[in-house]
Parts: structure tokens; C-alpha cells; sequence
């Protein structure tokens, strides 16, 4: 059975607390590569174990194949509801796709517990939020339990806090790579991506208008030309507008040399898994998706993102951009080649510092907007092209503009700060071990880098993230040795203690201290 990292035993814990408290609809957020997937699996085994019905709820049909992998490690039988599949009514825990439980009826099963992965998307299905919104009446008993890496939605209309009313919150991007659970991102953009006068559609930039710009001979060949001179021979995923653009992404990294493949939500399962492994094994270097890979898909070993594909979704964005992230022996970074303005709208994934569930505005859709005719002042649709009452034309837009088609520039290399977080750790171990003073380590670090390290980087520094009772003891001593020597006072042990330990020292101060 895996073992699982402290925080996600962490998130567990506060998962029964809030079940203890009556809470119904709880919310997990845990980013890409924090093994989300992992957490519900330990929770569902201790679930399954003590007898619960449990129905776990996937975006797609391709997802259920790794899911039931990964129940698998938990030794969870599972029944699967999906296209395909043969159903096992006598399971205790089902897997389900929202695809099918649109169109299936499963009034044979009664879950004690409800668990929606990547519920950004899949809380919105018709089906499964009839459940959420009815959970007082004929689902009164049941817990649901939302799973996401990014609790965003397009529509200022909809939030996450329409669904759920309490979240739990994993650690976020900047912390787990700090710590060594991600793998560290080095940015590269291109300068000035103008998207003025691209259409909105459903909340996003109209497709139609995009290709326009993105899918340009000259465009792709920048792509092709930078990937070469910053990313050669790393593997490689790309996202373009559609279908044709990632027909037309791969061709040129084939024919300059490079193998390529290009993958489409239209491809059956197997075709794409055929393609995945050949990614996987270096057969080919580079692959562009449609829609096929902003979530479930599982390559560790990729380690550079083409953004090609313009956006207003930071759910997508981020969606895409982590599927680098995870770690991978020999991968020490991971790049990101933004041609779409990406991280200029959104910012880089590690400053996030918080995730809340967020606030909808629930006001109904308005009329149309208008404009005025400057012959007539008669009251048009945005969108006419003609005047109805006296047929003035209105002009022509301008036709849009490329994409920026010159170098790719460095915005920030998180690869460097991790590296100065570990010099960091390395002095507050060494000046522990030969009895320095603590701000010996801070001293180093300042002559070395020009300023001061951040106090909450000693968190974890010297014993890892589960320190035994003994190690407490053993600085606790230190501090003490410190404290008498310098004439400081046991407030300064104790802030010490907390900043190496964080608030749970469980060790008597007062105790040593006499």
C-alpha cells in the first residue's frame, strides 16, 4: 500500500474533522502532482473497510482506466460504471463516469459517500450537481466530497462555493516544489500576445478567431525554432487551438527533423495510449493535443510545455502547465515556452498563497449589448453588421494581428530559487551540528545571495518534514546551550522551536528549561 506524504495524511485528518461536524459538501484542493488521486484512495479504503458504499465520479471515460490502478495499490474492488465496462452491482465502491451517468440510470445503488474528481468540470455536469443541489432531500445522508487541483470556473456566474460550503486545501504549487514534491518551472514568453478585438464565446476566446493568429506558417515555425534552441531533445507536450493547429504543430516538428505525433479528443482511448507510451519511451519528442491532455494524462517524464493556445480559463491554464510539474528521476526543471500570453494574464503557478472556494455573481444573463447607428441613432446588436433601420454599414474590423513571432524571453527560473531554499536547509543543518548560533546559517546566506532567506524556509530544515520526539529534544538542547550563552530569554527557544517545527513542538519547554 503507498505510503502516504504528511500533508495528505494531513488533509485526510481534516477531512473527518469536517465529516465529524456535519459538514456535506467539502471541497479538496491539491495541484497537480500532490497525488489527489492518492488521498481519495487511502480515505476510501478506511471508508470501504468499515463497510460504506462509496461512488467515486470521473470527468471522462478515459480517466477510469488509471483510477482503478491506482484503487488497485489500496486493494479496493471496485465495480465501474461506464461505457465498456461490465457492471458488479455487489461492489461496495463504484467508479463512474459523468459521461454515463448522464445517460444511465443507478437507482440499484445507494452511496453513504460521493467523491467528484477534478470537480471543477465534473460538479457541473447536469447530473451530478442535481445531486449537490437535492443532497438535503433524497441524498440527506450523503457526504460529498469535491477533488480539484483548480477550483476555478470561467463564468463569473459560477463558483465553487455554489456547490460546496467548506474546503480543504493541500499545499500549494510554491510550497511543494520548495520542498521537492514538484518539479521546479523556469519560465520563457514571447513579449506583447495582442488579443484585442478576439471574440468571447461561452467565456473563452472564439476558436475561429484564434486559428486565424496561431495557426500561421511563420508562428509555428517560431515555435519549432525556439523549442530548438531552448528545449532541444526534453519531451514535450503542446496545446493548440484545434484540431488542425496540432495536425500543423507536429508537421513541422517532423519535418524539421524532430519526431512528433499530435493527439485530438476525437481519438479513440487506445490510439492515444499507443501514442502516450511512445511519448513516454523518447520514440517521439514532442506532442500536441486538442483537448486531449489537460487532465488525467500522466507522463512524468515530460518536462516542457508549449503554450499555444490563448485563454481566459486559469482552470486550463494551470491545468496544462502542470502536467510538467511531477517529479521524475533525472528531471530537474521544467519549461514553460508561452506563446499565448498565458503567464503575462495569469502569473507564475507558484505565487499562489491561498485557494478559497470563491464568490459567484448569480445575476441572470443580460440582453445583448448595443450600439447606436451614427446615421440614424438607431439602437443595434454589437454584432450587426447593417443598420436595420437605414442600412448604414458599419466598418469593417481590422484584421487581426499574429502572434508575436520573435524570441522567446526569460521571465523567472523557480529552478534557482529551490536551489538557494536546499543551500539554505544545508547551512541551518551545518551550524546545528557544529553548535554555531542559528543566524550564522542567515549571516551565509545573505554574503552568498545579496539579502536575507525568508524566516519560514527554516520550517523543516534540519529534520525533515517528520521529526521524531527525540529530534525536538535534541535542538530544544541547542537552544538552550544558545539561549544561556548569549543571555536571550525562553521566548527565544520557543520561537525557534516553532519555526523549525511549526506549532506542534509536543515538547515540555519548561521541563528541559529547570
Amino acid at each position: 500500500m503507498p505510503q502516504l506524504r504528511d500533508y495528505q495524511l494531513q488533509v485526510i485528518d481534516d477531512l473527518y474533522k469536517f465529516i465529524k461536524h456535519n459538514h456535506r459538501r467539502i471541497l479538496i484542493v491539491a495541484p497537480t502532482g500532490a497525488g489527489k488521486t492518492i488521498i481519495a484512495a487511502s480515505f476510501i479504503h478506511q471508508e470501504y473497510s468499515s463497510g460504506k458504499t462509496i461512488l467515486f465520479i470521473v470527468h471522462r471515460d478515459v480517466l477510469i482506466k488509471q483510477t482503478l490502478n491506482k484503487f488497485a495499490n489500496f486493494g479496493i474492488e471496485c465495480g465501474v460504471i461506464a461505457g465498456g465496462y461490465k457492471e458488479t452491482r455487489s461492489a461496495k465502491v463504484q467508479i463512474a463516469s459523468a459521461q454515463t451517468l448522464s445517460r444511465r440510470k443507478i437507482n440499484w445503488f445507494a452511496p453513504d459517500i460521493v467523491l467528484i474528481d477534478e470537480a471543477h468540470q465534473t460538479a457541473w455536469n447536469k447530473v451530478v450537481k442535481r445531486q449537490l443541489e437535492n443532497y438535503q432531500g433524497e441524498f440527506g445522508n450523503t457526504t460529498f466530497i469535491g477533488l480539484t487541483a483548480t477550483p476555478w470556473r470561467l463564468s463569473k456566474r459560477e463558483a465553487m462555493s455554489d456547490l460546496f460550503d467548506t474546503l480543504i486545501a493541500a499545499p500549494t504549487p510554491g510550497e511543494l516544489i520548495l520542498k521537492g514534491y514538484l518539479t521546479p518551472p523556469i519560465y520563457y514568453s514571447v513579449d506583447g500576445a495582442d488579443l484585442k478585438g478576439v471574440r468571447t464565446v461561452a467565456g473563452d476566446y472564439d476558436n475561429s478567431e484564434l486559428v486565424v493568429r496561431c495557426n500561421v506558417p511563420k508562428v509555428v515555425e517560431t515555435l519549432v525554432s525556439e523549442w530548438k534552441r531552448l528545449a532541444n531533445g526534453r519531451l514535450t507536450i503542446g496545446f493548440a487551438v484545434n484540431v488542425a493547429h496540432a495536425k500543423a504543430i507536429a508537421t513541422a516538428f517532423n519535418q524539421a527533423g524532430i519526431p512528433a505525433a499530435s493527439v485530438d479528443g476525437t481519438m479513440p482511448t487506445k490510439m492515444r495510449e499507443v501514442i502516450y507510451s511512445q511519448l513516454q519511451s523518447g520514440l517521439i519528442k514532442v506532442l500536441a493535443s486538442c483537448e486531449a491532455l489537460g487532465e488525467g494524462f500522466d507522463v512524468p517524464a515530460i518536462s516542457c510545455v508549449l503554450l499555444c493556445r490563448p485563454t481566459k480559463s486559469k482552470a486550463k491554464a494551470w491545468q496544462q502547465i502542470g502536467r510538467a510539474a511531477r517529479r521524475f528521476k533525472g528531471k530537474h526543471d521544467f519549461l514553460i515556452l508561452d506563446q499565448a500570453g498565458i503567464i503575462a494574464r495569469f502569473g507564475f503557478i507558484e505565487d499562489t498563497t491561498i485557494f478559497t472556494l470563491g464568490k459567484s455573481d448569480n445575476t441572470p444573463t443580460g440582453v445583448a449589448p448595443t450600439k447606436i447607428c451614427p446615421s440614424c441613432n438607431a439602437i443595434n446588436r454589437n454584432f450587426d453588421k447593417v443598420c436595420s433601420c437605414c442600412g448604414y454599414q458599419y466598418p469593417a474590423a481590422p484584421l487581426p494581428k499574429l502572434l508575436p513571432t520573435q524570441e522567446f524571453k526569460l521571465l523567472r527560473c523557480t529552478a534557482d530559487k529551490v536551489k538557494q531554499y536546499r543551500h539554505y536547509h544545508e547551512l541551518l543543518t551545518e551550524a546545528y551540528h557544529r553548535g554555531l548560533k542559528s543566524n550564522w546559517a542567515d549571516k551565509q546566506y545573505q554574503i552568498h545571495y545579496g539579502y536575507w532567506p525568508p524566516y519560514k524556509w527554516m520550517h523543516g530544515a534540519i529534520f525533515g518534514s517528520q521529526p521524531t520526539v527525540a529530534d525536538k529534544v535534541a535542538y530544544q538542547k541547542y537552544l538552550l546551550r544558545l539561549m544561556k550563552a548569549d543571555g536571550q530569554c525562553i521566548g527565544w527557544v520557543e520561537h525557534h522551536m516553532k519555526m523549525i517545527f511549526g506549532d506542534q513542538t509536543s515538547v515540555p519547554l519548561r521541563d528541559n528549561y529547570v
